[in-house]
């Protein structure tokens, strides 16, 4: 189990079956209770273009085959000059955080819509500055970065 910065019951609940039976074929390891609201300013983002291809997400059915299957294009970043904990951060329509703790590199879905993504250290907040390493398939994607 993920190391996360507050208890999911639904981690206790569904994680088990999810493992086995869910992230072997989406291979993300962040669930829809792992996202909340993020009400801070972004000052450190940076710019994500979006996957033109990949459709919308405009209902929850899209939200669970889209993330999962469909989208496929990664952008696989890592904080600069920073070799603590963080959490991502995105924000387009909205803004949200992840509450999966992360060190080293990680990879995001490309969105369907032009984002800018941050990373917050943990556990005190303070905004860092993300750099883009570089772009990949989920199915490509090297054993040691983590996707969320």
């Amino acid at each position: 189990m993920l190391k996360t910065s507050k208890f999911h019951i639904e981690a206790i609940l569904f994680l088990p079956l999810i493992m086995l039976l869910w992230e072997p074929f989406s291979k993300k390891r962040s669930h829809w209770w792992n996202w909340s609201k993020y009400t801070k300013k972004i000052e450190k983002g940076v710019f994500v273009k979006a996957e033109k291809s990949n459709h919308p997400l405009t209902n929850v059915w899209h939200l669970i085959v889209q993330l999962n299957f469909k989208w496929k294009k990664l952008v696989i970043f890592e904080a600069e000059n920073y070799q603590g904990e963080f959490q991502i951060v995105y924000g387009n329509r909205e803004k949200e955080i992840c509450s999966v703790i992360l060190k080293g590199k990680v990879a995001c879905l490309v969105p369907s819509s032009d984002t800018v993504f941050t990373a917050v250290k943990y556990p005190n907040g303070e905004e860092l500055q993300l750099k883009i390493i570089g772009y990949t398939d989920k199915y490509r994607l090297d054993k040691g970065i983590l996707f969320i």
